[in-house]
């Protein structure tokens, strides 16, 4: 009798454990099926910080990546911010992105002395 009482003991016992650990299991599962729901992150003032960086890199001259001239004076901008307020703009950098400085040396030799020498690599390497 006493070896059926342990073996029932033994028994329920670890009928009660392996529910216990579905349990366990089945929780967990859930906490982690909760963290794993998008979480939506912002930042109220995102906008006038987006303002303020910009500005702050074109007041250290950091990342500009054009020179505007007129009148024998130059303007060093962020082609990004002048295309965004300035369809002008947007389509004389989409249209024109990149000018090499050879090419354009060779463009005001030419137009200054009437004639220059286009290297073939020069030539080619742009088509």
């Amino acid at each position: 009798m006493d070896l059926m009482f342990s073996l029932s003991i033994c028994c329920f016992v670890s009928v009660e454990m392996r529910r216990t650990k579905e349990f366990f299991v089945n929780s967990r599962t859930e906490i982690i099926k909760m963290f794993r729901q998008p979480v939506r992150i912002s930042l109220s003032d995102h906008h006038s910080m987006f303002i303020s960086a910009f500005t702050t890199l074109l007041d250290n001259g950091a990342l500009v990546d054009v020179t505007l001239a007129a009148e024998g004076r130059s303007i060093k901008a962020h082609k990004v911010v002048l295309s965004a307020c300035s369809s002008y703009f947007k389509s004389l950098f989409i249209e024109n992105p990149y000018v090499h400085y050879a090419d354009l040396k060779l463009i005001v030799d030419f137009m200054y002395y009437g004639e220059v020498e286009v290297p073939d690599e020069q030539i080619y390497a742009r088509n």
